[in-house]
């Protein structure tokens, strides 16, 4: 093995792009050294424009013996086949979410890996690891503000790709909130429930737009999400805010009025800190 490790990219587009950047530019320890992609050809020019050596799939990479890693960054529904191809290398691997678009495929995935007997893969929820995040973590777990009653998300997009379905708002955007709100509040989801409306006269056919998620904890949490707009005239934006808190029988009384509000910067500064990307 080199000195860096030498990883391999399953899937060239936008996101597949932006991990190689970074690897080959800003971190160290590892290095994209070669690439595989549904397109040949589009695979092909972004290999040369990275000077990666390309491969025609990702067996012959796996296969290949030049990389020590694999990052998937495909289209969802090669994940499972790409993860399995690695893992039955013993090669770790970084999946981007979903690990799969179904359960079946991620069980599947489980499985394999479960027999090989340790754990080579990771799945890109990245939202723990954000300063934003883990601020808000800090206050939820400190009891500061008191304890969260419910969660209320948001999450908006200037438009979405002419393939994108209604399965979709839930295998590639509600999972990152399945992920990153039971890490929040430290609990897991007793109940999920799907409302759909009417579909709106711009919704796609292909979309049931709008539609709202509610889950509730094991503790009784209640987590809602809000109608997700397919096409929203606004820029992208993601907003986490705890709506109501609870002071429990063992902590102290609240300060006063005046104390409590000279928090609020603070507060508020983390919200925005945890939207910008």
């Amino acid at each position: 093995m080199s000195a860096d490790l030498r990883i391999g990219i399953a899937g060239t587009g936008a996101i597949g792009k932006t991990h190689i950047e970074r690897i080959n530019t800003r971190l160290r320890g590892g290095k994209v050294v070669a690439a595989t992609d549904a397109s040949p050809t589009f695979g092909k020019a972004t290999a040369e424009q990275y000077n990666l050596e390309f491969f025609p799939d990702c067996d012959s990479l796996v296969a290949s013996k030049k990389i020590d890693a694999l990052i998937v960054t495909a289209a969802d529904d090669d994940h499972e086949r790409f993860v399995t191809s690695a893992l039955k290398a013993n090669l770790p691997v970084f999946c981007e979410k979903p690990l799969a678009p179904t359960a079946d495929a991620c069980k599947r995935i489980i499985d394999l890996e479960t027999s090989i007997g340790k754990r080579l893969v990771q799945v890109g929820f990245m939202r723990r690891y954000d300063p934003g995040y883990r601020e808000l973590k800090r206050l939820v777990d400190s009891g500061e503000f008191g304890a969260p009653l419910m969660l209320h998300c948001a999450h908006r997009n200037f438009s979405v790709a002419d393939n994108y379905t209604t399965p979709m708002a839930i295998t590639s955007t509600l999972i990152h909130e399945i992920d990153v709100l039971r890490w929040l509040v430290g609990e897991d989801y007793a109940t999920v429930e799907i409302q759909q409306t009417r579909p709106r006269q711009s919704a796609r056919s292909a979309n049931h737009d709008p539609h709202k998620r509610q889950r509730h904890t094991h503790g009784r949490r209640s987590t809602r999400d809000k109608p997700h707009r397919l096409r929203h005239p606004v820029r992208s934006l993601l907003r986490r805010r705890i709506l109501e808190t609870a002071r429990t029988p063992h902590r102290p009384a609240p300060p006063p009025r005046a104390t409590r509000n000279a928090n609020l910067p603070r507060l508020v500064g983390t919200f925005r800190r945890s939207v910008q990307y």
